[in-house]
Formats: C-alpha cells, sequence, structure tokens
C-alpha cells in the first residue's frame, strides 16, 4: 500500500484504467450514510465513463457479505470512504480477501460526488489545505478529530525536536 499525496487520484486513476484497458472500468463504492454510495455512483457515471458495479453504505454490522460481493463483481477499482482512519483500518482488514483491484480511501469524495458537500477553492488545495474549508463546512463533526489530530502532531513534534537537540 501506498499513500498518494492528491486530492484528485481518484479521477486520474479512472482516466488511465479507460486508456489502458480501452473499456469503461468498473468501480466499486463503499461508505458514507445509507444512500450516500449510490447518489455519489449516479454522479461519477454521469460524469465519467465508468460502471459503477457496487455500492454499500459504510454501517455494516458484518463487512463478510460486503466483502463477498466486492470479490464477486471484481471491480477494477474500489473505493472506501470510511472516514479516516476508520478507512485505512478496515482496507488493512480485508485485502488478503478482496480482489486485486485498485484500492482507494476516500474520505469525504462521495459526498463532493453527490454535491453535498463543496470542494475547497484551488488556493486551499494546492498547498494541501482542504481541511481548513473542510472543517468550516462541518465543524462540529470535524471539530473534534481535527483537534485531536493537532494535539498528536503537536506532542510528536515537540518528542522529535526533544530527541534531536540531546543528540
Amino acid at each position: 500500500m501506498e499513500r498518494a499525496p492528491t486530492t484528485d487520484i481518484g479521477w486520474d486513476l479512472l482516466h488511465a484504467l479507460r486508456a489502458t484497458t480501452g473499456r469503461r472500468p468498473t468501480v466499486a463504492l463503499i461508505g458514507g450514510p445509507q444512500g450516500l454510495a449510490e447518489r455519489a455512483a449516479a454522479a461519477l457515471e454521469a460524469g465519467a465513463d465508468v460502471s459503477v458495479v457496487l455500492t454499500a453504505d459504510g454501517y455494516a454490522q458484518d463487512w463478510q457479505p460486503v466483502v463477498e460481493k466486492v470479490c464477486k463483481v471484481d471491480p477494477d477499482m474500489l473505493v472506501v470512504g470510511l472516514g479516516a482512519p476508520r478507512e485505512m483500518l478496515w482496507v488493512d482488514q480485508w485485502r488478503t480477501q478482496l480482489p486485486p483491484s485498485i484500492v482507494l480511501t476516500c474520505g469525504g469524495w462521495f459526498g463532493y460526488l453527490a454535491g453535498e458537500e463543496q470542494r475547497a477553492p484551488r488556493l486551499l488545495r494546492r498547498p494541501g489545505l482542504e481541511w481548513i474549508a473542510r472543517l468550516a463546512q462541518a465543524p462540529t463533526r470535524l471539530g473534534p478529530r481535527y483537534v485531536r489530530g493537532l494535539w498528536s502532531t503537536l506532542v510528536v513534534t515537540v518528542a522529535a525536536r526533544r530527541k534531536r537537540r540531546s543528540k
């Protein structure tokens, strides 16, 4: 698994898959509240030359049947939008059972596709500051997560600086 530092890699990969295979890529979307993956799928199919072969919400109590469905449809790309870090943990837990698809974790991408969340201005996206716009749109939901992340980052940074100074 590798992290790709961009917010638009899904589009890039879909276009590359289309060019490489010469056919419409197949995509499975997992995540979000009830109905969001379906709305995102409709927007994705309308805006790109892809076929969405599976959608599932992010609230399954038992993921095994969902994983079995993913294996059955064998998509070119599996997009998992469960929120960080849950989506990364999900992929890590199930990757040995998943088909050999491109697997992306996407955070709030389904909300953007469905038109339920607004993308950050390009001015914030280019330097990787899209989180500021997301926080402004959903402070109650994202505020606590970002505060915990900021606190953890500060603790790690201070510890690293102290270690470097002691050498």
